[in-house]
């Protein structure tokens, strides 16, 4: 995966160098000085806000201080010079937090002093002098540099930095210092840092063919507390070694890809780097491109997918439809429930719909959050849980990488169930959570268009049917099981609970065939019998009807549940108006 990603990116590179990186990268929030030799503060200092579009700010004194801190951060503060309160690496800059100079918290000018001074030694000894990297460098070292900065540091704080309190109120997180030298000179200096520090770890570094090599430290992890990553049956311990300069210009890549922002982009193999990558849900035409997943892990680029795209479209043909009448109440009146916010046609909106109406708004959430670190809440349970984690890779791989017959599979063996789980929450989800079931059917080539065609018609028959004098029976087993729905809902309503809960509806549907169904019709209706009306002619109609197609046959599921969650043929001005109250 490296070599991919960064053979693409050297080619940009070759021709650019580092502005490739600067002119995206971005500073963090807090006050930027310069200071010379003197330690006298020179210009006005650059305030950066976490919300300003620093995009817009090109001033000659923002883009100085963007080019010599990109030299000057530190990678990690797990690999800090010496002092994790110095942000920096080199002996040209400090980074110090605000609440570590001014407030309650604050420590004192020596104290200070005290780390500049162990930090910029530090910078000094022999672990940062490795004879390997000096020499890819071609670097000399110059002692007086560093008694200068010393210096210049020294009375920066002793003299000047009271001015800089006085703007305490005008700034937040960071106090930034640079010593007034060329680019060549901050180069040279957060590169011999950067050489010693890119790789993982050094006790892995190799020479080869005359070429220091180590293990990346991008996507990988590899230390005492990590012992398993370390091979033990082979000749060589670790999993992978980089070039040192091909591990720096990794760093380099991370920093710009942090600069497109996180989730899902594509790169297109034909990529120049002169535009902005591919965002995900992009509604554009996706040429043939690398896909990278790059999400924040404490401010490290983590890649949590990594693929080639071929070419596709990411518009889909997915349209939710009111089957079965929904309504919901808008300014004291009810109107029906329109879904024309997901049916643009955008891939977007297919993951909105089924985030919202199948998953109850917890799949996006959990496309790549660990198992172990998915918890039973009062938002989520074991069975959601468990449905997530067996979809959600190929879900994933359909919306971004138009994995077609993955997620066909997926609609054909888990979105039923999935839609029976919502319709046991409440009858609003469940009536949402139906219609997209039938959308993604129809999507998907599974049969959704001919259950769209039967649900436009079999109510009014089943309404006819038992309006009928002359005893007539089912034509079909789609109308006794719409039928049967609309009894099973009625008869659960019958309860003197003051909350009736939809989850009753699993005793129904764990029911396979006719016979066994109406057994347990036979049982609610003897559980209510006290309830209903002797004389209701049309609910007697029903039952006679159901107990009279009696037969192993099954039923279809999603045709039961259509007549439970469509408007109830037995009461429908009374219960119209107690289905429309239940919050979603």
């Amino acid at each position: 995966m490296i070599y991919n990603l960064l053979n693409i990116f050297k080619r940009a590179y070759d021709i650019k160098g580092d502005d490739l990186i600067i002119s995206s990268y971005k500073l963090k929030e807090g006050i930027y000085i310069k200071i010379n030799e003197q330690g006298i503060i020179i210009g006005k200092p650059v305030v950066i806000w976490k919300k300003e579009d620093q995009a817009q700010n090109q001033t000659p004194e923002y883009k100085w201080f963007r080019a010599m801190d990109f030299y000057s951060n530190w990678l990690y503060s797990h690999k800090s010079v010496k002092n994790k309160k110095i942000h920096s690496n080199n002996i040209y800059s400090v980074f110090i937090k605000k609440d570590t100079l001014i407030g309650k918290d604050s420590i004192d000018t020596d104290e200070v002093m005290s780390f500049i001074d162990e930090y910029i030694d530090t910078l000094q000894d022999k672990k940062y002098l490795d004879k390997e990297v000096l020499k890819t460098l071609k670097y000399e070292l110059d002692e007086g540099e560093f008694e200068k900065s010393k210096e210049a540091f020294r009375n920066f704080f002793v003299n000047e930095f009271a001015a800089v309190e006085e703007k305490k109120d005008d700034f937040n997180n960071y106090i930034r210092v640079f010593v007034d030298k060329d680019i060549k000179s901050y180069k040279k200096e957060g590169e011999r840092y950067f050489y010693h520090k890119i790789f993982n770890n050094n006790n892995f570094n190799e020479i080869i063919d005359n070429n220091l090599m180590g293990l990346s430290d991008m996507n990988m992890g590899l230390n005492s507390k990590k012992p398993y990553l370390e091979h033990k049956t082979t000749r060589f311990k670790v999993p992978f070694r980089i070039l040192l300069g091909d591990a720096l210009l990794m760093y380099k890549y991370s920093l710009w890809m942090k600069s497109q922002g996180y989730g899902v982009k594509y790169k297109p193999f034909n990529y120049d780097f002169s535009t902005e990558l591919l965002a995900d849900y992009s509604t554009q035409e996706v040429p043939d491109s690398i896909m990278i997943n790059a999400s924040n892990n404490n401010d490290q680029l983590e890649i949590q997918d990594f693929d080639i795209v071929l070419a596709h479209n990411k518009n889909i043909d997915f349209e939710i439809k009111n089957l079965l009448n929904a309504k919901t109440k808008v300014n004291d009146m009810y109107v029906k429930v329109s879904y024309s916010e997901f049916n643009n046609r955008q891939m977007s909106s297919f993951a909105k719909a089924i985030n919202i109406f199948l998953y109850d708004k917890q799949l996006l959430q959990n496309w790549t959050r660990d198992s172990k670190d998915i918890k039973p809440s009062k938002f989520i349970d074991k069975i959601l849980i468990n449905n997530i984690l067996m979809t959600r890779e190929g879900v994933y791989n359909f919306i971004y990488k138009k994995d077609y017959l993955a997620m066909k599979n997926i609609v054909r063996k888990s979105f039923r169930d999935l839609m029976k789980e919502m319709v046991k929450k409440n009858y609003r989800k469940g009536t949402d959570a139906f219609n997209t079931y039938v959308a993604c059917l129809k999507t998907f080539d599974l049969g959704g268009d001919i259950l769209s065609s039967k649900l436009k018609t079999i109510s009014t028959q089943v309404r006819e049917l038992l309006l009928k004098s002359d005893h007539s029976d089912f034509q079909n087993s789609d109308e006794y099981a719409f039928t049967a729905g609309q009894v099973a809902y009625y008869l659960m309503n019958q309860s003197q609970a003051a909350k009736l809960k939809h989850d009753q509806i699993e005793s129904f549907l764990s029911k396979n065939n006719v016979k066994d169904l109406n057994n347990e019709i036979k049982y609610w209706f003897k559980k209510y019998g006290h309830a209903l009306n002797f004389n209701f002619t049309l609910f007697n109609s029903a039952i006679a009807k159901i107990m009279g197609y009696d037969s192993d046959e099954k039923y279809s599921e999603d045709i039961f549940l259509a007549g439970y969650l469509s408007s109830n043929l037995f009461y429908e001005k009374k219960q119209e108006d107690k289905k429309n109250e239940e919050t979603k």
